[in-house]
């Protein structure tokens, strides 16, 4: 038995494997005796032969995956924040019902770490977009995100692909301060605008009525 190993970038197809065998065999017995004193003379002769044969092993099509893009907003402390991985079919054969999955650990976690992705023929991609939960006290660096897809294969056979790793960025955490920041200006504006809206109605309502009230002259006693 032999162990032999196929680069993962193989294509698919068949190959020659060279076996070489070299071995001894008797090549040649000469047995001499004499019958009166029932003695017997053996000789053997062995030689070494060497012999080369081809045998042929098949390397059958299969999908294969790799990731050719990451985006993410991801924050520190924050809820509900996307993940986008994007997927591409490196393989020879089209992947169906495929479904990717992410493997998050400290400081993330979710609730939507599935993606469905639908059929792949060889050298499509697609987007799957997941859900994270990111902890306040994260630190600010790149993380690795472990994921993999299952899929059907042509002959109707589930297979799971080899695990990938998706490196994210978390950004820093906005302070609240800088949160209501973009809030401050149109708050203010608002406010402006209702005080002189009510300037105005007081305006009308007292000052201006007034001074279209007609004058009357009162009678002299």
């Amino acid at each position: 038995m032999f162990n032999i190993e196929i680069d993962e970038n193989a294509p698919a197809g068949t190959y020659p494997l060279i076996l070489a065998t070299s071995y001894m065999y008797q090549k040649n017995a000469q047995v001499s005796g004499n019958v009166s004193d029932s003695r017997t003379d053996v000789n053997l002769w062995y030689d070494t032969l060497n012999q080369t044969q081809v045998l042929y092993i098949t390397v059958e099509k299969l999908a294969d995956f790799e990731i050719i893009n990451v985006s993410s907003e991801l924050r520190a402390g924050e809820d509900d924040r996307v993940l986008s991985i994007t997927y591409q079919n490196t393989g020879e054969e089209t992947a169906t019902d495929a479904v990717a999955r992410i493997s998050v650990t400290d400081p993330f976690s979710s609730t939507d770490d599935q993606a469905y992705l639908g059929t792949l023929a060889p050298g499509e991609s697609v987007t799957g977009t997941f859900v994270l939960d990111t902890d306040s006290g994260a630190a600010i660096k790149p993380y690795g995100i472990d994921t993999e897809i299952r899929f059907t294969d042509s002959t109707g056979k589930s297979e799971i692909s080899e695990s990938m790793t998706a490196t994210v960025t978390i950004a820093p955490l906005i302070p609240t301060s800088e949160k209501v920041k973009p809030y401050i200006i149109p708050a203010v504006l608002l406010i402006l605008l209702m005080l002189v809206a009510t300037g105005v109605r007081y305006y009308l309502r007292n000052v201006a009525r007034n001074r279209n009230a007609p004058i009357t002259d009162e009678p002299d006693d």
